[in-house]
């Protein structure tokens, strides 16, 4: 089970696997806990550059495979729990520079009629740092180089 209501914060999400027949699209509810879905990526999204999102205040995430629609919040939907989060944090390399990022693991279909294997569509949220930690961190860097002259 992961995260069910998510909270403000800038991040780059992206579309990383599907291992379903589906078409799938990944979204948010546009802020609040009401379930008006608002598509952000699809399954065609594979592949390709994240997309950037901001948002302000409280939220839920999206899923919808062909026909269905399921929320991270788990009271939003017919048959409890469609997402599993995982979070990774201090991750180093070229691509994540000791970021926080967040992998979310989709089941398709109702879970009665599911295999439950929560890979059906897999999106990457990565943490976008906010101005003051950036600032923080060049000057860190900084003091660290004039330190080595």
């Amino acid at each position: 089970m992961g995260t069910p209501i998510w909270t403000d914060g800038s991040a780059i999400i992206t579309a990383r696997a599907k291992y379903a027949g589906l078409n799938q699209s990944f979204g948010w509810n546009g802020g609040g806990t009401e379930t008006a879905y608002e598509q952000l990526l699809s399954d065609a999204n594979l592949g390709q550059e994240g997309v950037t999102f901001n948002v302000g205040g409280d939220f839920l995430w999206g899923y919808k495979p062909d026909g269905y629609q399921w929320w991270s919040l788990n009271s939003k939907n017919s048959d409890e729990d469609h997402f599993v989060t995982y979070k990774i944090e201090g991750l180093d390399g070229p691509f994540y520079e000791n970021k926080t990022v967040w992998l979310l693991f989709m089941e398709d279909l109702p879970l009665a009629d599911a295999d439950k294997d929560y890979n059906d569509f897999v999106v990457e949220i990565s943490a976008i740092p906010e101005p003051a930690t950036m600032s923080l961190l060049a000057l860190g860097a900084a003091m660290f180089l004039r330190k080595r002259s």
